[in-house]
């Protein structure tokens, strides 16, 4: 969760841009927290491993397309660099 939080104000520092999938993961893995008191270990780090194998997919079907390229020269454009 950590990591993600980083990768995201990261992102948001450079181009000002917000990575809202990692945003919905830190809040999944947030919601998995209270379900750590009433769960086996097993099921919480099936679901932890879920929720970042979801995130590894979307940002892999993200890139395919190069987008991620354009909108890194779209910001540096409008900021003038």
């Amino acid at each position: 969760m950590l990591y993600l939080a980083g990768i995201l104000l990261f992102k948001w520092a450079l181009w000002g841009l917000i990575s809202w999938p990692r945003a919905v993961a830190i809040g999944v893995l947030a919601a998995l927290i209270p379900l750590a008191a009433v769960s086996s270990v097993l099921l919480l780090s099936a679901a932890a491993m879920a929720v970042l194998v979801g995130l590894a997919g979307w940002d892999a079907y993200r890139m395919t397309g190069r987008e991620h390229v354009e909108v890194a020269n779209a910001v540096a454009a409008e900021r003038g660099v």
